[in-house]
């Protein structure tokens, strides 16, 4: 006999401080209770204080604050901060979850992406230093210009590249 079971996927929409973090771990409650393993990749750097309250005994709860201040991989020598070098580090983390979903399928009960606001604005910021370092012509941002239409998909992409996959994972 084969089992069969169908992952849930949705997204939680709603202003900062709705709960969606919380229901989010609500849904996931039983695999909590089961000792399975839940991933919150952490944009905005706000989980954690919600883990914490619900759930502070959970070992198998980890949350990923994704921009961290003790990353020198994410910042220029400026201490600017890197958007390429960020949202390449997501898609890193995604991939060392790949591998451990592959390695260990049933470890795993939900991977949450937490601030998905905020990572579209990590894209725009990686679009507009990606145009701005490899293009003939550098954009001026500071001084009114504007990026076409076409140039936007570079943020899209970015960002439907991430998100398509997180969505493949199991």
């Amino acid at each position: 006999k084969r089992a069969q079971s169908v992952p849930v996927r949705c997204a939680l929409v709603g202003r900062e401080n709705t709960a969606k973090t919380g229901l989010a771990l609500d849904l996931c409650k039983a695999d909590i209770e089961a000792g399975k393993q839940i991933t919150i990749l952490d944009f905005d750097n706000s989980a954690k204080q919600t883990v914490d309250y619900l759930y502070p005994d959970a070992d198998n709860i980890a949350v990923l604050p994704l921009h961290d201040e003790t990353d020198d991989s994410i910042f220029n020598d400026d201490n600017s901060i890197n958007y390429v070098a960020l949202v390449d580090k997501v898609n890193w983390f995604i991939n060392i979850l790949a591998e451990d979903l592959k390695e260990n399928p049933d470890s795993h009960g939900a991977i949450i992406f937490d601030g998905g606001s905020t990572f579209l604005k990590w894209c725009e910021h990686a679009m507009t230093d990606w145009l701005m370092n490899r293009s003939k012509n550098p954009v001026n941002v500071e001084d009114g210009d504007k990026f076409n239409q076409a140039e936007w998909r570079v943020r899209n992409k970015l960002f439907r590249d991430t998100i398509s996959r997180i969505h493949s994972l199991p």
